[in-house]
């Protein structure tokens, strides 16, 4: 992605209009306005987050009346659907706003919930072996990806030095991914007009240049999410940066863009917490490493990306 970053167009933030928006994002209000009290006996789950161990989280067990709520949510909108069914689902004398937690955050929450719910050991996967390029389905232990949990060495943020001014680096939060989570509508769209028959070798070419583009601005906002330049103004807050930190990552030129890519992308690794993640065009996947070809089991292993969604998660009656 990095030699894909186009200089001459840069994201500004999306405002959609009502009717284009999924329907999870109109019932939102609809779901904080139906929460009901919850009994005192349903089952607790308590973790610490990854990002920061000395908070505790207490989730309890979801009731008829919560999944009759969840019913409605459109499994698209799976951040502003997490956002909801975290800050549902705690405790309130534990409460932490789920919109301030990183995204490994949500996800272990997710999954920690999940375990603690389900009678399931493992989930059956099928991929496309690169090893010997048939399509395999494996049931893969639920404890082979909690063994790769680990929790935050230090801070969840980090400084770096470029240019001669520091910079500060830090882990998508929950806020930052309902805003990806928007672009991503569009791409979505383009991505199922390129699936359309009869499409002209022209209308193909610009199906195509214009998913590239989608999938640059997602890109170019995750950066920008990620860091802060308190320089810019030390009285500010990251927040009422953002327009000025963008406006000066936009006017670099692109090998300083580069270095700087490379600064942040070592910070976040060096923050590695929770489960093991990666994202793909804005989208969170669980991290399985190490699995084996069926066929030649004696080959290296690979890694599997788990799309472990909201959706796979969410109670039904």
């Amino acid at each position: 992605m990095e030699n894909e970053v186009a200089g001459a167009f840069f994201i500004d933030m999306v405002y959609l209009d009502k009717n284009s928006l999924p329907r999870c994002l109109k019932y939102a209000i609809l779901a904080s306005v139906f929460w009901t009290p919850h009994k005192e006996n349903t089952m607790l789950i308590e973790f610490t987050l990854p990002s920061n161990p000395s908070q505790t989280i207490r989730l309890r067990e979801a009731t008829v009346a919560d999944v009759l709520d969840f019913t409605a949510v459109d499994p698209r909108c799976e951040e502003q659907a997490t956002s909801l069914f975290l800050e549902r689902m705690q405790e309130k004398e534990t409460y932490s706003d789920p919109r301030k937690w990183t995204g490994e955050d949500r996800r272990f929450a997710l999954f920690q919930y999940f375990l603690n719910t389900t009678n399931e050991k493992s989930v059956p996967l099928s991929y496309s072996c690169s090893i010997c390029g048939g399509k395999h389905t494996q049931e893969i232990a639920f404890k082979k990806i909690a063994d790769a949990y680990t929790p935050i060495s230090g801070d969840a943020f980090r400084e770096v030095v470029h240019e001669g001014h520091n910079i500060v680096v830090k882990p998508l939060n929950g806020a930052d991914l309902e805003t990806v989570e928007r672009l991503r509508f569009d791409l979505e769209l383009t991505e199922d007009r390129l699936e359309e028959q009869n499409l002209s070798p022209t209308q193909l070419r610009a199906l195509t240049e214009e998913l590239r583009q989608q999938r640059t601005r997602i890109y170019m906002l995750m950066m920008i999410c990620r860091i802060d330049m308190p320089y810019l103004d030390p009285a500010g807050t990251p927040a009422s940066r953002r327009d000025a930190v963008m406006d000066v990552v936009q006017k670099m030129p692109l090998r300083e863009f580069h270095e700087l890519e490379e600064k942040v992308s070592a910070a976040i690794i060096e923050m590695r917490h929770g489960l093991r993640t990666s994202y793909v065009d804005g989208q969170i996947a669980l991290e399985i490493p190490d699995v084996k070809c069926l066929k030649n089991p004696e080959a290296p292993g690979i890694l599997l990306r788990y799309p472990f969604r909201f959706s796979s998660i969410i109670p039904r009656l």
